[in-house]
């Protein structure tokens, strides 16, 4: 994933690359949204500049009935699965600390 921008004398140029999520990568992270009426939420990982999907059934059971502000913020760790359109969503997600021990 980059950033593309143009140049004065009209070349593109690329910022902010990183290296996209591949099948099966392990990553930590921490929940940077979270809608529980919607039931998804998404993870910024420590390492990547793309943010992860999650689904609220991919949390661990113990935050299922707890609000989006106790979720939001959490440290998590998971395993990256693809969409078809190659986005990476979480699988496995495991509460590594509640937000406020983060």
């Amino acid at each position: 994933a980059f950033k593309l921008t143009w140049s004065p004398d009209g070349m593109p140029q690329a910022h902010g690359l990183s290296v996209p999520f591949e099948a099966d990568d392990q990553t930590v992270g921490k929940i940077r949204s979270y809608n529980a009426n919607t039931g998804y939420g998404f993870l910024l990982p420590d390492d990547r500049k793309q943010d992860v999907y999650f689904k609220q059934s991919d949390l661990p059971e113990e935050m299922h009935e707890v609000g989006a502000e106790h979720i939001v913020g959490c440290s998590m760790q998971c395993t990256i699965g693809l969409q078809k359109d190659g986005k990476p969503v979480a699988k496995h997600m495991l509460l590594l600390a509640w937000a406020d021990q983060a």
